[in-house]
């Protein structure tokens, strides 16, 4: 029997609710508990710590797989800015689902972060064809690696200079899975227990599965209006509109 039974759409599927889940526990959880709902019958703190931490196995299968699609697309600049376009569109939908606001500076939503991680693989693409030294390859490398990592920390994107870090790990090591995999789960040490994700990982086979791309892409930006909607009827109930 093969071991590696996990397809590239089976991993998206997992992460995607993965990512729904962290974030009912960050939007409307909180929003429960305030308002005092079901107090006597649940415990929401608890909850809401169930929640978020199956969510923090979401984030790493997304940079692995941001990874494997880069490696297999036919056009990285279309793939990149595909990536741009939907950060642009999610933007506003996860300031009012995470923020409850339309326009919110502090953190900048996932798809900053692919879209930079895509822009740093480019580059790093380029070093390599570029420089044959070994050395000024690895120091060129290293340093538009750790600049991302900077842009990230000032843009204030939504993993910060940790998910760039991550991401450059699971490229690097790319032609050796063994390193990959425990390279990514190390990358992500600083996040319990997001580095648990690398086991399921580890049960990719490398094929795609069936795919719908742009499904994938449009399910961030619509649950993320879906739950900010539902903590609005949760406030219209409360004050008693309906």
């Amino acid at each position: 029997m093969n071991r590696k039974f996990l397809t590239g759409s089976a991993l998206k599927w997992f992460a995607l609710i993965t990512m729904f889940i962290d974030h009912i526990g960050a939007v409307l959880i909180p929003s429960l508990y305030s308002k005092g709902m079901g107090d006597e019958y649940i415990d929401w703190e608890i909850i809401y710590q169930i929640f978020r931490t199956v969510g923090r196995l979401s984030f790493p299968i997304f940079c692995f797989l941001l990874v494997e699609g880069y490696q297999h697309t036919s056009n990285k600049w279309k793939y990149l800015g595909r990536l741009v376009v939907f950060a642009f569109v999610s933007e506003v939908c996860f300031d009012w689902a995470i923020y409850n606001s339309l326009f919110y500076t502090g953190k900048q939503n996932i798809f900053f972060e692919l879209a930079l991680g895509i822009l740093l693989m480019i580059g790093t693409d380029f070093l390599e064809k570029k420089f044959q030294n070994l050395y000024l390859q690895s120091v060129s490398i290293v340093s538009i690696w750790f600049a991302g990592m900077l842009v990230a920390r000032l843009l204030e994107l939504d993993y910060g200079m940790y998910g760039i870090l991550s991401i450059g790990i699971l490229y690097l090591f790319r032609r050796i899975p063994v390193f990959q995999i425990f390279g990514g789960a190390l990358s992500f040490y600083w996040e319990l227990p997001a580095p648990l994700a690398f086991f399921i990982v580890w049960f990719y086979n490398g094929k795609k599965g069936k795919q719908y791309k742009y499904f994938y892409y449009i399910f961030y930006p619509l649950h993320l209006v879906l739950l900010g909607f539902v903590r609005w009827l949760i406030s219209c109930w409360e004050i008693g509109l309906f």
